[in-house]
């Protein structure tokens, strides 16, 4: 088993880190947690852009998948509660099943 903990700021991929434990997943009660949207740097001709825009929103839906199979919410939650910067107080990252407990 691999147990996580997050303290301070858990930003980005971190909370991604944090949420895949597979034994306890804790946090310290003043904790907060950031989710966002993927993002990337387009450049070159017009299809490397439409390209890469694709591979990251493919990415982006894998990373929702991911949140789905590892809080106990669905595809959809996360898909909308990330829109902008998610920003997660312990007591929120319990509640969202993001860990297991706040210690």
């Amino acid at each position: 088993k691999i147990h996580t903990m997050g303290s301070g700021p858990v930003m980005s991929a971190a909370a991604f880190i944090l949420a895949a434990g597979t034994g306890t997943r804790s946090v310290t009660k003043n904790t907060s947690v950031m989710i966002h949207m993927m993002s990337s740097w387009f450049g070159g001709t017009t299809s490397d852009v439409i390209n890469e825009a694709k591979h990251v929103e493919d990415l982006q839906n894998r990373l929702y998948a991911f949140l789905a199979e590892h809080s106990g919410k669905d595809f959809d939650f996360w898909k909308k509660s990330s829109k902008t910067n998610l920003y997660l107080p312990a007591t929120k990252c319990k509640e969202f099943g993001l860990v297991d407990k706040i210690i």
